[in-house]
């Protein structure tokens, strides 16, 4: 892997997952199906462009509306557990 990768390559799993609200093994449930792209360390980490975030945001939206279900739950205040 070259230099240029590893800037192009910068964003781990779990720094995306952060940023686009979801689970680290939903980016990488998204990389194994081949639907984003991505380098691999050495080390095995696997590393991420920054605009894998949006991406992210858009398959996680669309998977959600293919099974009828909104993105997030409606957060309400009358929602509590004792």
């Amino acid at each position: 892997m070259d230099a240029s990768n590893l800037e192009t390559y910068s964003e781990t799993t779990s720094a995306i997952a952060r940023a686009a609200d979801v689970l680290p093994d939903t980016v990488r449930l998204y990389t194994d199906l081949g639907l984003l792209e991505y380098v691999r360390l050495q080390t095995g980490v696997r590393l991420l462009k920054p605009s894998a975030v949006q991406r992210v945001r858009e398959i996680y939206a669309q998977r959600m509306a293919r099974r009828g279900r909104p993105k997030r739950a409606p957060e309400s205040s009358t929602d509590t557990f004792p």
